[in-house]
This record gives structure tokens, C-alpha cells and sequence, in this order.
């Protein structure tokens, strides 16, 4: 955050941002590429896809949305941070210079692959909050210590209702984040997961023969 922090500061005009998000453009590219290359490559027995199926995949559209996205986020900010921080109306509220600037440098999303913008808008959300918290629990005598462990009490929340929702609504989850919390569980897990589902059933159908 500190060094984010001191990059911000030194990246208020047009040519320090748009080397900064070429920067990360070039960084984001190559990391996500390079990921769903091995991906793919590690999955190839199983998915049966050619050679240039693959190499499509990993370095086209996808990737450079994705850094497209990434880039634009992290150069957009400080740009716009430094143009508020001149008008009068930001001026005077450092605070509400931050947030606009993350406001709008958020629209970025839009770069992104609509299949991972709920997930991304996710992380956003409980960061607002995770920031507002932060911001005026001061004045709250009840809330000052307590502040730090927002974000874990935020996880802790969040992971439980994805928790649930995998146990007992798998209907409502994306099948890529299904499968990928299946893929952790042990055998005995799945046996568990699966008498789950059966009594769940069970109860379905005596609620219906009841009803």
C-alpha cells in the first residue's frame, strides 16, 4: 500500500500514468497468459484441445482484457485523484477526492470479461465498505480498535454464504467456481457432500407429499 501510495503521488500528470499503465498493461498481459497457459496445458489430456486451440486461448481476448482492465484501474487513479484535488469542490476533502477517483477509475470493469465482473464487483464492494469503515469509525469510541479486523470479519461472512450456497444451492453458482471448490475435496468429502444432497431430497419430497 505504501508503495502504491508513493507511485500515486508521482503519477498525477498524462505521461506518468500512460507509462504506468502501459507498465501494467505489458505486466498483466504476460502474468495471465502465461497462467491459462499452463492451464491448459495441464488440462490438455482432458479437454482434448489442439495446439493452437490452446495458444488462441491463452494469449487472445481474454488476456487482454483482463490487462486492459487491470492497467486502466491502477493508471486511471492517480489521474484522476490529481485532477479533483485542484477543483473546489475536492479540494478542501481529501476524502472525497479518494473516493470519487476510485469511483470512476472503477468503470474500468467494463473492460473486463463479463464472466468475472460479478466476482470482481465483489472484491470492490467489500473494499468500499472495508474503506468507509475505516474512515469514520474514529469518531465511534466502540468501533476505534476494532477496525483492523473488519476485513476479516468480512471474509469470514462472505466465505460462509459461498459455503452454504455450495452445499445447499449449488444451482445459483457460477459451474467454474463450483468445480473449483469441488476439485479441494477429499473422498470422504464428496461421500459427506452427497448424503447431504439425498437428505435434502428426502425433505423435498415429504414437504410436497405433506403439502
Amino acid at each position: 500500500d505504501r508503495w502504491y501510495q508513493r507511485r500515486v503521488r508521482g503519477s498525477g500528470s498524462v505521461k506518468s500514468s500512460s507509462i504506468l499503465c502501459l507498465r501494467n498493461f505489458v505486466l498483466a498481459y504476460n502474468a495471465k497468459s502465461l497462467l491459462s497457459l499452463l492451464i491448459a496445458v495441464a488440462t490438455k489430456k482432458k479437454t482434448k484441445k489442439s495446439t493452437k486451440e490452446i495458444l488462441k486461448e491463452s494469449f487472445g481476448e481474454d488476456s487482454l482484457r483482463f490487462a486492459s482492465f487491470l492497467s486502466t484501474l491502477t493508471a486511471s487513479y492517480p489521474l484522476i485523484l490529481s485532477i479533483l484535488e485542484t477543483t473546489k469542490i475536492t479540494k478542501s476533502s481529501p476524502t472525497l477526492s479518494s473516493f470519487l477517483a476510485g469511483g470512476l477509475s472503477g468503470l474500468s470493469i467494463y473492460l473486463e470479461t463479463p464472466s468475472r465482473r460479478a466476482e470482481i464487483s465483489l472484491v470492490f464492494f467489500c473494499r468500499v465498505i472495508c474503506v468507509l469503515f475505516e474512515t469514520y469509525s474514529q469518531s465511534l469510541r466502540f468501533f476505534r480498535n476494532s477496525s483492523s479486523y473488519l476485513t476479516v470479519c468480512l471474509f469470514c461472512l462472505i466465505s460462509g454464504l459461498i459455503q452454504y450456497a455450495f452445499v445447499y444451492e449449488p444451482f445459483s453458482m457460477k459451474k467454474n467456481l463450483y468445480d473449483f471448490i469441488y476439485g479441494f475435496l477429499t473422498e470422504h468429502d464428496k461421500k459427506a457432500l452427497d448424503y447431504t444432497k439425498e437428505l435434502d431430497s428426502v425433505d423435498v419430497i415429504e414437504e410436497e407429499e405433506f403439502v
